[in-house]
């Protein structure tokens, strides 16, 4: 203790930054096509205080909130895939700014096809579709009445969604 106080009052100071705390090291997020999806992960640093910054990407993600002032706070990334094709994958970085220092989140985001599940298991194409009819027509035909069928089926395809919308209409 003796050297301590000796070399704190020579100017000998051993400063030891704070280091930020985050609850994951990668966010993954899987959002169907026409959709959104939202993740969320804890930011706090190591002695347990106050952390005052702000979140930011380049990509179109958003975040809640950007910016933040407190010793354990939970931001929540939310992607939109609504104009964004099946197949796409992304990956990025979150860029988090505070008075702790600086670090980045990397995350990816997989969009997948929509699909429609039924007792026999999931079908994602018409050519499932028609399998399904094939084998058991009083099933395909729950499939083709069912509310998803529309959106698994004729995204943004606005004549087929206008004669399906007629056919079905009683």
């Amino acid at each position: 203790m003796k050297d301590r106080i000796l070399a704190i009052s020579k100017g000998q100071f051993t400063y030891e930054p704070i280091k930020l705390q985050l609850s994951q090291d990668k966010l993954r997020l899987v959002v169907v096509s026409g959709r959104d999806a939202t993740e969320s992960f804890r930011l706090s640093n190591v002695r347990g205080t106050k952390v005052k910054g702000f979140v930011t990407t380049t990509d179109d993600i958003q975040i809640t909130p950007q910016t933040f002032h407190g010793e354990d706070t939970e931001i929540h990334i939310t992607f939109s895939a609504s104009h964004v094709a099946a197949g796409t994958k992304m990956d990025g970085e979150i860029h988090i700014i505070t008075d702790c220092g600086e670090t980045s989140l990397p995350y990816t985001v997989e969009v997948v096809a929509p699909t429609i599940t039924d007792k026999d298991g999931v079908v994602e194409d018409f050519r499932a579709l028609e399998q399904r009819i094939a084998a058991n027509l009083e099933d395909g035909a729950l499939l083709f009445h069912s509310p998803s069928f529309k959106n698994v089926f004729l995204q943004d395809n606005e004549p087929e969604t206008y004669l399906y919308t007629h056919l079905v209409k009683r």
